[in-house]
């Protein structure tokens, strides 16, 4: 059955309107680091491998040493200054000796000055149905030759473009595979009239989840190909035009889409498997041609969409006309009555981050006396303190681990706090268990913290906590984050895992968030106001899943109001063992406002998945794939 329904929070007239304002132009940026950056501090720039960025030499093999010159597990960015860098062949994220390796961020200077180029009518890009990438990611540590696996965490292109060349028709900008974290982000993949197969191919096991966002797709056969079950893919702010078959081609996985802008006479999504999902909102579907729909299911699939527009095409959707305020298959699940309409709450745009315009303006906190392991210092408060305390607004964190016997504050001029790649700040000594990080008022209105990891000793428990009434945004870490009374500013994520713990009211914006199976995930013990945008999480999977698990539940709703777009949930890989006897529900949610839009469930499940209470009366349900489920009143 086919549900069409309008929300119960959303005026449909004005945010159609407004779609043409939600899809935004990334504005170019530099990205500009120290000299003297090392391996060690999990840096490699591409000019120190031989590269030239003229246009005219060959910079493939420079790109390949650049990557190839870490030996380790760890972090590490490859760094593309400005300049146009001609390759005649693929880039692998492998390390020394050849071995696949995740964690590896490709880094550009600028979006719009550093492009890397495929050669035109390059050796073996002729065969669109034997494609080959311009660049390729992997999975840590895997035998599979060709880098396929469910460990490829952190894989990052950010900040530059992908351009295909002329007569490549087997050409793909990014074959991307990616696991729990990591994005594409702020980028251009281009193809000339006739060349590309495919901008982003993510069709190995098991791409995601992941992030891709602020990103061009022109030209090429599809702008992206998805297969496999697992584990689902975010896609924000991203611009399809001139695709020549498909823009969107989905085998089986679950995508997510906001804030989408296509330009195409071919249909912009479609979907081979009954088990391919789709979430699609406030995004607009041009230049169709009037013989068939926008969105194409060949074989059913799950659906939702909320706010799409369509020109040219016959419909959006088939039976659904050019205009869509909010629809989904199936009937919606609820506990008690509900409206048969997501919830709707107000969205903020994610703040986007402003970069030192000069390198001097960092202060690497390795300049005042921190060490990260090998070799370990046994106590880096004091300098990271110093260079928290330094004046300067940029704070440099070279990857590895460090070690701090008493809580760190950021205060002061503090604007950002970047770790190369990533790196972790831990908590040891007498004060384990104690958050290595507190975030005070700082002068400016926005923390930004990018690539941050840490621990309190504590295996599952807050690292980081909120203190102040300035906005914070966090990408591309684990922030496992609690907060204070006095924590009152807004909070962000992006591309994030780690445990969201609100011990008081606070509203947060969170888009692709894998909090994986730390307990519970997200927690709201006084109200407040959550809202996701792509999110996964595992019960537990192996033969440790005991271990990982515990007997809590995910989700605590506590007189706040939550609501998820996109969650792939799963369950345990075996089933439940007979010992676990106060496993408790996923989710409760006691007196509070809950909503979740396309939720796909894989494996065995709960006992409940939701307990909900309304005043006196508590009910149970239990359930597993929905397009939408609500708990919450008019």
């Amino acid at each position: 059955m086919i549900i069409k329904t309008f929300g119960s929070q959303i005026h449909a007239a004005l945010c159609l309107l407004l779609l043409s304002l939600l899809v935004t132009t990334a504005h170019a940026y530099d990205m500009v680091f120290p000299q003297g950056l090392t391996l060690q501090q999990g840096f490699a720039n591409v000019r120190d491998f031989g590269a030239k960025g003229d246009g005219q030499t060959d910079d493939t093999q420079a790109f390949n040493d650049a990557m190839q010159a870490f030996d380790t597990t760890g972090y590490r960015m490859v760094y593309v200054p400005q300049g146009t860098y001609l390759i005649s062949n693929t880039i692998y994220g492998k390390i020394k000796g050849g071995t696949w390796m995740s964690r590896v961020h490709l880094v550009g200077q600028n979006r719009d000055k550093t492009i890397i180029k495929l050669k035109d009518n390059a050796a073996g890009f002729g065969d669109a149905n034997s494609p080959q990438p311009m660049y390729m990611t992997g999975s840590h540590h895997v035998k599979d030759k060709h880098g396929a696996g469910n460990t490829a965490f952190r894989n990052s292109v950010i900040n530059l473009t992908l351009d295909l060349g002329a007569g490549n028709p087997g050409a793909v900008g990014v074959d991307y595979l990616v696991s729990n974290t990591g994005s594409i982000r702020d980028v251009t993949i281009r193809a000339p009239e006739g060349s590309g197969y495919c901008a982003i191919q993510m069709e190995r096991n098991w791409p995601g989840p992941g992030l891709i966002k602020n990103v061009t797709l022109v030209g090429s056969d599809y702008g992206i190909r998805i297969a496999s079950h697992q584990y689902s893919i975010t896609v924000d702010n991203v611009t399809f035009h001139r695709q020549r078959v498909a823009g969107v081609h989905n085998t089986d996985n679950q995508i997510y889409m906001r804030r989408i802008r296509s330009e195409n006479t071919v249909p912009f999504y479609v979907a081979q498997s009954q088990r391919s999902g789709l979430l699609l909102m406030d995004s607009e579907l041009r230049g169709g041609n009037a013989a068939h729909d926008a969105i194409v299911l060949q074989n059913k699939g799950n659906i939702y969409l909320r706010n799409v527009t369509s020109d040219g095409y016959h419909a959006v959707v088939a039976g659904q006309g050019g205009r869509i305020s909010e629809w989904f298959t199936g009937q919606p699940t609820h506990v008690f009555d509900s409206p048969k309409a997501s919830l709707g709450l107000p969205v903020k745009e994610i703040p986007e981050a402003i970069f030192p315009t000069d390198a001097s303006q960092w202060a690497n906190v390795q300049d005042y006396g921190a060490t990260s392991s090998p070799p370990a210092s046994s106590d880096d408060t004091e300098a990271l303190q110093k260079a928290f305390d330094s004046g300067k607004s940029f704070i440099l964190i070279p990857r590895g681990k460090y070690q701090v016997n008493q809580q760190l504050v950021v205060r002061g001029n503090v604007q950002m706090i970047y770790a190369i790649g990533g790196a972790s700040i831990n908590m040891t000594g007498d004060n384990v268990n104690t958050p290595p990080l507190r975030i005070d008022d700082v002068e400016g209105d926005i923390i930004h913290i990018f690539n941050l990891y840490g621990s309190s000793g504590q295996w599952g428990e807050p690292w980081v906590v909120g203190n102040t009434r300035k906005t914070l945004v966090f990408r591309h870490g684990q922030p496992q984050y609690t907060n204070t009374s006095r924590a009152t500013g807004e909070v962000f994520f992006e591309d994030v895992g780690g445990m969201l713990r609100m011990q008081h009211p606070q509203s947060v914006w969170a888009v692709q968030y894998n909090p994986e199976f730390s307990r519970p995930l997200v927690a709201m013990e006084r109200g407040g106001s959550i809202w996701i945008f792509g999110m996964k999480i595992e019960m537990g999977v192996g033969r440790n899943a005991n271990a990982n698990v515990g007997h809590r539940n995910v989700i605590n709703n506590r007189g706040g109001a939550l609501e998820i777009l996109g969650m792939y949930m799963m369950f345990l890989s075996e089933n439940i063992p007979a010992t676990w006897t106060d496993i408790g529900p996923f989710a409760t949610n006691e007196d509070g406002q809950l909503s979740i839009a396309l939720l796909r469930s894989f494996g065995a499940e709960y006992p409940v998945t939701v307990k909900e209470r309304r005043g006196g009366d508590w009910r149970d349900a239990k359930f597993g794939t929905t397009s939408l489920y609500t708990g919450f009143t008019k």
